[in-house]
């Protein structure tokens, strides 16, 4: 059965042991239905969704050693099929040039279709993404990493029906957290 309300979905990676960043964001811009974690800190979500009271989807990342979580996942959500990896298994980094990166975007998007899913969701860069190739939506939702030269991102995901649309959020010092990336698909999923 398929719920017909609206659902939020809070999407994190590469938090790197910064448990406060995260719960900070999902207090002020909350509340929210799911919680994923992409890995690289899926520890300090698993402690978060629960305090939060929101279910946890996490897959393990590169440096998640010990983690009981898988490397990757498929989860549907109200009639979507999202893909959930960390990222590593591309070898992306955000120091490949533009046409390098477009061709890990294409093979990508390929993978997700590949495994029956319309949208991909990734971390492991630490830069915040949302493209379309393929009529595959990724989406990237940057890093919470302490050590990090940019301020703290992650993503919201609503589905409202056929509607579905992506924001990356920024912490800002002052408790606020403006759009700095936006993307949305209106209609049937596929």
């Amino acid at each position: 059965m398929m719920d017909t309300g609206i659902t939020r979905i809070a999407v994190f990676s590469d938090t790197h042991g910064n448990g406060a960043s995260m719960r900070k964001m999902i207090l002020a811009c909350g509340p929210f239905d799911y919680l994923f974690h992409l890995g690289d800190g899926v520890e300090d979500a698993r402690a978060v969704a629960g305090d939060a009271g929101i279910p946890l989807t996490g897959i393990s990342g590169n440096e998640d050693q010990g983690s009981n979580f898988p490397r990757k996942q498929k989860v549907p959500v109200q009639g979507r099929e999202f893909l959930l990896i960390h990222g590593d298994q591309f070898d992306i980094t955000p120091y490949h040039s533009g046409e390098v990166l477009e061709g890990l975007y294409e093979k990508m998007a390929l993978m997700t279709q590949i495994e029956g899913c319309d949208i991909l969701l990734f971390g492991h860069t630490h830069k915040p993404l949302l493209a379309e190739r393929n009529n595959i939506i990724l989406c990237n939702p940057g890093d919470q990493y302490i050590g990090s030269q940019s301020a703290p991102t992650f993503a919201v995901i609503t589905i409202d029906g056929a509607d579905i649309s992506f924001r990356i959020l920024q912490e800002k010092g002052n408790g606020e957290f403006p759009e700095i990336q936006s993307l949305g698909r209106s209609g049937s999923s596929s």
